[in-house]
């Protein structure tokens, strides 16, 4: 009677453990990529932000309360 041999190769076992160590790599990388996206996201909303602001006060600078020059004059008369 012939019994099968143990299929307990070392490289078997090696095999599996580099799996393992190349997808905690993949998952590493990917855990960095987006930290590092969500920052970058961070700043743009940021930046954006203040983009917005400076044409505020630029193109409607009644809406920031500064005073100008300017003559307002009424669109309709007064009773």
């Amino acid at each position: 009677m012939k019994l099968a041999p143990a299929s307990h190769h070392p490289c078997h076992h090696q095999r599996g453990f580099f799996l393992i160590i190349v997808l905690l790599a993949v998952t590493a990388i990917m855990l960095i990529y987006l930290t590092a996206n969500a920052r970058r996201l961070a700043v743009l909303k940021q930046d954006l932000r203040l983009v917005e602001q400076k044409q505020m006060q630029r193109f409607n600078p009644a809406a920031t309360g500064v005073n100008t020059n300017r003559v307002l004059v009424p669109s309709a008369p007064v009773p």
